[in-house]
């Protein structure tokens, strides 16, 4: 993605959630931007508030255990996993 259109999609989402802060797929979706732009910090950070807003949102789950599996970061590996549970979300 070109920067021009990523900055274009990070400013739509971040106004959809100053209109809606709890919109669980706006969360999720800035997320995803930000994962496709190598900005994993980011992405972990909307992708957890995500799971505040919705802790039953499955695909955070994961996108979260892909991402901290390949990253060979098996305590928030099991951390997330954990979670999941609770909701009946099996990864």
């Amino acid at each position: 993605m070109n920067t021009e259109r990523f900055e274009e999609a990070e400013k739509y989402y971040k106004k959809e959630i100053q209109i809606n802060p709890t919109y669980d797929n706006v969360y999720f979706n800035l997320g995803l931007l930000y994962f496709k732009e190598n900005k994993t910090n980011e992405a972990i950070q909307f992708w957890k508030k995500t799971i505040e807003i919705n802790p039953k949102f499955v695909y955070v789950y994961e996108n979260l255990a892909k991402y901290y599996s390949n990253t060979d970061n098996v305590i928030e590996l099991e951390k997330i996993k954990q979670q999941a549970r609770k909701y009946d979300i099996h990864l």
